[in-house]
């Protein structure tokens, strides 16, 4: 779940591409760079390639 997220394409991103993003996502992968995540809008779509949402700081992730 998250809550006032900030999205950004890609670990290495220095500015958000959205903010303030509330709701369920998923986790796509565990790996952390940046201290971001990738994540992904259905569980079906985690690990699947092409499919990430966004990278989002593991500081804005609570897990449900």
């Amino acid at each position: 779940k998250l809550t006032n997220a900030a999205f950004y394409a890609a670990s290495s991103s220095k500015s958000a591409a959205r903010t303030g993003v509330n709701g369920t996502y998923y986790i796509w992968s565990a790996t952390v760079i940046n201290n971001r995540v990738r994540i992904t809008t259905q569980a079906s779509l985690v690990g699947k390639s092409g499919q990430v949402t966004a990278w989002v700081p593991i500081a804005n992730i609570t897990v449900l």
